[in-house]
C-alpha cells in the first residue's frame, strides 16, 4: 500500500508497489495503538494524488468508518485496531484531525457514498478493473486480473498498473498465502466488490465479465492437470491453491447456457488430483454432483463425471457411488475408452474392499491396472491401481504384495508421479510388515514420507504413510500390531 517513512515529514506517503511495501509497524515500533473492535480494512488515500481528501476504512463486512487526514501523517491500519504515531503538540495547530474512530461504524449506505467519492477520481483505467474484478469472490492474482480484465481497450500492463493504485486506495488489499510460495494476491473488501459489481451492471459487461472468468477458470484447471501428469505435481498444486477461490465461485456458480455447463464439468474433471490427492473428496463430488444434471443428454462429459463422483464417494457414499459407476461402466465399454473403464475399475475395487470382500477388491484392482495406459491423463494412473492391489494382497499374501508392489514402482509412471510412488512405497512396507520385517516397512515409510515435506504434497499419500507408521509401532512388550 502507501510506503511509510515515520519521519512526520511532508514526503512519508508515497505509491508504492504494495507487494515490496516495507511494513510499517516494523519501521516504527514507537506508535501507539487504538483498538476499533472489528476487522478493519485501510483504504489508504495517496497524499501525492489527492492531498486532504477524506479517506475511508472498510472491513472486510463491507461496513466503513471516516478518517480525516489533512497533513498527510503515516498510519497504518490493520485488522482490529488503527496504529499511528503519536501526535506531536504542533499537529492540531497544523490542522491534523483526530484519527478516533466514531461512536458507530458507518452504515453500508454511507460506504457506498465514500467509494463513489475514491471511484470519480480514479483514471478510466482503474475503474475498469475495479468493476470487472468485482466477480473475484475471494483473493485473485495479477495473471487472473489480467485474464478478467484485459480487453481491447485496456492491455495487461494497464491492468497491473491499476491494481498497485487500486491496493494502494485500499480498493484491494495484498493478501499473500503464507507457505505458498506462489505468485502474490489481492483480495477485494466486500463493500468495494458489491460496489464494483454494481459499476459493471451498469456498464452492461456482467456478463462478457463471467465469461472471461469462466474461460480463466477452465484454463487454470487444464493447465494444472497438465503439470500435474507432466510430474510437476507441486506446481499444478500451487496453481490450483492460488485460484481456488476463483474456481471455486465457478464451479459453484449456476450455469447459464449448456455450453457453460460442460466447461463448468470440464474444469472440475480437470481437478481429479485435487479432490482425490488433496483431500478434497467431498468438496470435488458435490460439484460434480451438481453440474451432471445440467449436462446435455448426449454430452460425453456425461459419463466421466459419473466416474469421477462415483470414484469421490466411495468412502462416504457407497451406495450412491455404487448406482453411479454402474450408469458409467457400460458407456465407457461401447466408446472404447480403456482409461475410464480401469478407473471404473479402480472404483469399484474400492467399494469392494470397503464392504469386506478383499477377493471382489483385488479383482477389480488388478484389471484397473492391466486396463489403464501408463500415459493416459485425466486421472490416475495404474500405479495407483497396482499400489492398491498390493495393499489387499499384504494381510494373505505378503510375498505376493511386495511383487506387486515392486511392479508398481517399476511402471514408467511412478517415475514422475510422486503421489503414486509414495503410494506404492507404502504399500511395499506393509507387504514387509506383513511378511515380519516391520523395522524394514517403518524405514521404508519414513524415507517415502520424507519425500513429501512440503504443503504442496498430496495430503492423501502423507495420511496413508503416517497411518502405517501409527499401526506399526512397538506396544508394550515389544508387539507391533
Amino acid at each position: 500500500m502507501a510506503k511509510v517513512r515515520p519521519t512526520g515529514q511532508a514526503d512519508d506517503v508515497r505509491l508504492t508497489d504494495p507487494r515490496r511495501a516495507t511494513p510499517v509497524a516494523a519501521a516504527a515500533p514507537t506508535v501507539a495503538a487504538a483498538p476499533y473492535g472489528g476487522p478493519w480494512e485501510a483504504v489508504v488515500r495517496v497524499r501525492d494524488e489527492c492531498a486532504g481528501l477524506v479517506r475511508s476504512v472498510v472491513d472486510a463486512a463491507g461496513f466503513g468508518l471516516r478518517v480525516l487526514v489533512a497533513s498527510g501523517r503515516p498510519f497504518v491500519a490493520g485488522r482490529g485496531h488503527l496504529v499511528r504515531p503519536p501526535l506531536r503538540r504542533n499537529d492540531l495547530a497544523q490542522g491534523s484531525a483526530s484519527l478516533l474512530p466514531p461512536a458507530h461504524p458507518t452504515p453500508p449506505g454511507d460506504a457506498f457514498a465514500e467509494l463513489r467519492s475514491v471511484h470519480s477520481r480514479c483514471a478510466p483505467p482503474s475503474r475498469a478493473v475495479w468493476r470487472r474484478a468485482g466477480v473475484f469472490a475471494g483473493a485473485f492474482t495479477e495473471r487472473a486480473a489480467v485474464s478478467v480484465c484485459q480487453d481491447d481497450g485496456l492491455s495487461a500492463r494497464q491492468v497491473a498498473e491499476a491494481l498497485v493504485r487500486l491496493a494502494a486506495l485500499g480498493v484491494l488489499v495484498p493478501h499473500d498465502d503464507p507457505g505458498a510460495g506462489g505468485e502474490p494476491r489481492y483480495l477485494m473488501p466486500r463493500a468495494a466488490r458489491a460496489f464494483g459489481q454494481t459499476r459493471l451492471a451498469a456498464a452492461g459487461e456482467t456478463d462478457a465479465a463471467r465469461d472471461r472468468h469462466g474461460r480463466h477458470c477452465h484454463g487454470v484447471a487444464v493447465a494444472a492437470e497438465a503439470l500435474w501428469s507432466a510430474g510437476l505435481q507441486r506446481d499444478a498444486a500451487r496453481l490450483v491453491r492460488e485460484e481456488r477461490e476463483a474456481l471455486a465461485a465457478f464451479l459453484g456458480a449456476v450455469p447459464r447456457r449448456p455450453a457453460d455447463a460442460e466447461a463448468a464439468m470440464e474444469t472440475a474433471l480437470a481437478l481429479w488430483f485435487w479432490w482425490a490427492a488433496h483431500d478434497r473428496a467431498p468438496e470435488g463430488a458435490s460439484h460434480v454432483l451438481a453440474l451432471l444434471p445440467r449436462l446435455p443428454s448426449d454430452s460425453p462429459l456425461r459419463v466421466r463425471g459419473q466416474w469421477l463422483a462415483g470414484w469421490l464417494l466411495a468412502a462416504a457414499d457407497p451406495g450412491t457411488a455404487g448406482r453411479l459407476l454402474g450408469l458409467a461402466w457400460p458407456a465407457a465399454v461401447l466408446a472404447g475408452d480403456d482409461a475410464l473403464v480401469g478407473r471404473i475399475a479402480h472404483a469399484q475395487g474400492t467399494l469392494a474392499w470397503r464392504r469386506g470382500d478383499p477377493a471382489a477388491a483385488e479383482a477389480h484392482y488388478r484389471s484397473a491396472a492391466e486396463t489403464i495406459p501408463d500415459h493416459a491423463p485425466a486421472g490416475p494412473s495404474p500405479v495407483i491401481s497396482l499400489a492398491a492391489l498390493a495393499v489387499v494382497q499384504a494381510r494373505t499374501s505378503p510375498a505376493r504384495a511386495a511383487r506387486t508392489a515392486r511392479r508398481a514402482l517399476a511402471r514408467p509412471a511412478a517415475h514422475h508421479d510422486a503421489w503414486a510412488a509414495a503410494l506404492a512405497h507404502c504399500a511395499l512396507a506393509h507387504a514387509e510388515h506383513h511378511a515380519g520385517d516391520t523395522p524394514r516397512a517403518r524405514h521404508r515409510a519414513r524415507r517415502a514420507l520424507a519425500r513429501l515435506d512440503t504443503p504442496l504434497d498430496p495430503p492423501h499419500a502423507r495420511a496413508a504413510l503416517d497411518d502405517l507408521l501409527r499401526h506399526t509401532a512397538p506396544r508394550a512388550g515389544g508387539r507391533t500390531d
